[in-house]
């Protein structure tokens, strides 16, 4: 079946997809912990069906750190920061996204510029996989 998971509604999605999905809709998920910053976004994937062309959703970004920093959220597609925070310990930003490609957000010190976290929100076309019949046509079972 080339990697992918069959569902009793007879579509096909690779595992991958599936345990993205899941993770998705799990708690928010903590990415690893950079310059003792902990940056995590929720949720984390969109997948398009083939009528969509766009993604819309509501997004939140968090993030804590063990000191109070000055730190600004950016968008990848974007130049201006989306949120800044000044002196602050623990941070969230919620809007809504309307993304047709995959969209990196990052986390920098005000300052120096310095990148201190990053997350992915991956958007995912639903491609209609056709299988082939299990039975042949002129069998009655």
């Amino acid at each position: 079946m080339g990697g992918c998971t069959i569902f009793k509604l007879g579509y096909c999605l690779p595992l991958s997809a599936i345990v993205l999905f899941a993770l998705q809709h799990s708690s928010a998920l903590a990415l690893p912990q950079l310059a003792g910053i902990e940056f995590s976004i929720q949720p984390r994937l969109c997948v398009l069906s083939e009528q969509e062309e766009r993604c819309e959703d509501e997004l939140e970004i968090r993030w804590t750190a063990g000191e109070p920093r000055a730190l600004c959220l950016y968008r990848s597609d974007k130049q201006l920061p989306l949120r800044c925070w000044e002196n602050e310990l623990s941070g969230s930003h919620r809007f809504s996204l309307s993304a047709a490609a995959n969209v990196t957000f990052s986390l920098r010190e005000v300052d120096q510029n310095l990148l201190l976290a990053s997350a992915e929100f991956e958007v995912v076309r639903d491609e209609p996989r056709y299988r082939r019949k299990r039975r042949n046509p002129w069998s009655f079972f």
